[in-house]
């Protein structure tokens, strides 16, 4: 399913123009999951940033029934793949290979890190964690800011992993509503020369900030969350 052609596209356009005021933090590369609607949201922040948009399996929605099984048939839903996706939106890399790929039957790991259904909440919550890993180690061979475009369920599992607490009692991640901006930096110390430096760790600028957002989104609007954050509301 497609993002809404009037609103939804207005919605990622307002998202994109909040991102590309970043103060010199302009990222460079758009992860995205391959579902329709993300991928097209990737895709028109990526235009406005003039980055490109890397598709990665890790970022799927959560493979829980309730959020990828058809209602009325019973029936799994599949992302297109990064080729068909590529024929409508020009800004996607190709030559980019999935860091934490979806498994199926016996080729699923035995690790639990990658995403494979049905998954559980503590499954997702690793998953998220091993993906966003990656994803920083990956950019960090050009020192590149990144945006990372999921579901909600990711989303708040990537910012759980990066908020670094020990357990979700600890968490001060709260219900995440539409449109909401998340950002997490961090310093890098140089050492002796440009070749040695080492980083901090990773910093909560905003959480689910919706002051870009137009009307009754701009105070926080459909709000969702798992159900270890539903607590911090």
């Amino acid at each position: 399913m497609d993002i809404e052609p009037t609103e939804g596209v207005d919605h990622a356009e307002k998202v994109a123009e909040q991102i590309a005021c970043s103060n010199g933090a302009v990222p460079t590369i758009v992860f995205a999951s391959p579902f329709l609607r993300t991928t097209h949201t990737a895709d028109i922040i990526a235009r406005r940033l003039k980055a490109r948009v890397c598709i990665e399996e890790g970022l799927t929605e959560w493979l829980t029934p309730s959020l990828v099984m058809e209602k009325s048939s019973g029936t799994q839903t599949f992302p297109s793949s990064v080729e068909q996706l590529a024929e409508t939106f020009k800004t996607i890399d190709v030559s980019y290979k999935s860091l934490n790929p979806v498994v199926t039957g016996d080729n699923a790991n035995s690790d639990g890190v990658a995403p494979r259904f049905p998954e559980s909440l503590e499954a997702l919550l690793l998953r998220a964690q091993t993906t966003v890993s990656q994803l920083v180690e990956y950019s960090s061979n050009d020192n590149a800011n990144i945006v990372i475009v999921s579901h909600a369920p990711c989303i708040q599992a990537i910012a759980y992993a990066l908020e670094g607490v020990i357990s979700t009692d600890e968490s001060k991640l709260t219900p995440w509503p539409l449109g909401g901006i998340t950002m997490f930096s961090r310093d890098i110390v140089r050492n002796n020369t440009d070749y040695d430096s080492t980083t901090t760790g990773w910093k909560m600028d905003m959480y689910g900030d919706t002051k870009h957002m137009p009307g009754k989104y701009k105070d926080g609007f459909k709000e969702w969350s798992l159900p270890c954050f539903e607590k911090t509301k």
